[in-house]
């Protein structure tokens, strides 16, 4: 890894880590059906919710890393169904270009 790509990868965990469980329901808001408030996709009536970081100002995020990637991982921020519990991940680069594009 360069090191243009380990700044990059710097700036883009900064990036991350100022993602608020508020801004990842409203990405899940504007980005699900259309005129439709966001509920599960298993149960199909419990609301989303967003695990909090432990400080609770952001959005938790977990990282899973890439078999034979050499340290390279895919960042998610962690949502669960308030009814089921069902767990769904989304991704960290998309929520936050989305959080970016809201602030410019």
């Amino acid at each position: 890894m360069s090191d243009n790509e380990r700044i990059a990868t710097s700036e883009t965990k900064a990036l991350y880590a100022q993602v608020t469980p508020q801004d990842v329901v409203d990405f899940l808001n504007e980005k699900g059906r259309s005129g439709e408030h966001t509920t599960c996709n298993y149960c199909g009536i419990g609301d989303i919710g967003v695990f909090p970081s432990p400080d609770g100002k952001t959005a938790a995020m977990v990282s899973s890393p890439i078999p034979d990637g050499s340290g390279l991982a895919v960042w998610s921020y962690i949502t669960a169904c308030k009814n089921c519990g069902n767990i769904l991940f989304f991704s960290a680069t998309q929520i936050s270009r989305y959080v970016q594009s809201k602030k410019s």
